[in-house]
């Protein structure tokens, strides 16, 4: 495994309460008919979309050079240290780029992903998931711009893949256990340890891009 597929998969597991606020509500009304496999379906929709993102964004990376690559490794840091102020309810941080993603993409396919908002079969749920995948998430953008530094198509999906299944326990949690979890994953004390936890990989990613410009400077 590499860093990047390590580190993707960590702050998917510490973005937790951030995802919540995205697509908890969802998660939540798919338990609510006791039918487990709906929850799964909407699980596998989104990460498949998580999945297909990265493997464009690879493509995409393919044709940078490996300087260009590098600073897209830089931009993905600033973004998680973003995420991670984020967390802490320093919401501005990244409040204009999920408001610029909204706009650009999910506002236009909103009136299709209703349709699916209340999934009554494994299919509808599968496509609701894939929808919801495309919600303007900050942290779903971090990833983006950490996957595409990877410059291979393979590398870029794996780590958005990595991510994506890194935030399946606590989206299933929720599913199952409803209130009890959210109540958790959102208190004060999962939120400052995720917030540390995404702020010590947003520096992790950082690293190469400062030890750069140390060259640079000397």
């Amino acid at each position: 495994m590499s860093a990047a597929v390590f580190a993707a998969f960590i702050s998917g597991l510490s973005g937790a309460a951030h995802c919540l606020g995205m697509c908890g509500g969802l998660a939540a009304t798919l338990g609510l008919n006791g039918r487990p496999i709906l929850a799964i379906n909407y699980q596998v929709g989104r990460v498949f979309t998580y999945s297909v993102l990265g493997l464009i964004i690879g493509l995409i990376g393919s044709l940078f050079a490996i300087q260009d690559l590098l600073w897209l490794r830089g931009f993905a840091g600033v973004l998680m240290l973003l995420m991670a102020a984020y967390l802490l309810e320093w919401k501005a941080g990244l409040l204009w780029l999920e408001r610029l993603g909204g706009k650009a993409v999910f506002n236009r396919l909103r009136p299709y992903a209703s349709r699916f908002s209340v999934p009554r079969s494994g299919s509808q749920a599968l496509i609701a998931g894939a929808f919801w995948g495309l919600l303007p998430c900050g942290l779903v953008y971090s990833m983006l711009a950490l996957a595409v530094s990877q410059a291979t198509p393979i590398g870029s999906m794996a780590v958005m893949f990595s991510f994506g299944f890194g935030t399946i326990p606590a989206m299933l949690a929720t599913t199952l256990a409803g209130g009890h979890v959210i109540k958790l994953l959102q208190s004060k004390g999962y939120r400052r340890i995720a917030a540390a936890s995404v702020a010590a990989l947003g520096v992790y990613t950082l690293w190469p891009v400062i030890q750069q410009i140390n060259l640079v400077v000397s």
